[in-house]
């Protein structure tokens, strides 16, 4: 049996970078992208999609909800860029698992793109469509994320 008091960070992160590693060397990026908007889903039920829920019940259109948003997640910015997409921008990687030094490939903004992508649908009440431009993790200055619905 496993003593949790004594299971070393070093193995769980040495661990995840196997893992995403394997992932990003042995599937293709459809297929890895659907694997960690699972992830990213997961992520956003913990954290997240309660907030976006409430903010939706207490705002009468979705520019309101953007606004309310934008107050609430400090560090990010969300643009509605027309009547069917959302421009969404981080200031740095807020992924927990990349802040707590367990895991920085670049391979996690797939699972972040599963967090917008999982919160949107989930506000919106339809499908969502998240494409990556341009992460930290992969060399840019920011994160920038389009939603398309």
């Amino acid at each position: 049996m496993t003593d949790w008091e004594k299971f070393s960070k070093d193995f769980l992160a040495e661990y995840l970078k196997t893992l995403m590693s394997s992932l990003e060397k042995h599937l293709d990026e459809e297929t890895r992208a659907k694997v960690l908007n699972e992830t990213g889903k997961y992520c956003a039920q913990a954290h997240a999609t309660e907030l976006f829920k409430q903010v939706k019940a207490n705002t009468k259109d979705f520019a309101a909800f953007i606004a309310q948003i934008n107050e609430k997640f400090q560090g990010t910015t969300w643009e509605i860029l027309d009547d069917h997409s959302v421009k969404t921008t981080y200031s740095k990687c807020f992924c927990p698992i990349v802040e707590t030094g367990l895991h920085k490939l670049p391979v996690q903004c797939d699972c972040s793109a599963g967090w917008i992508k999982h919160n949107l649908e989930t506000v919106l009440e339809k499908p969502v469509k998240v494409t990556i431009n341009k992460t930290v993790l992969r060399g840019a200055s920011e994160c920038e994320f389009i939603a398309n619905y």
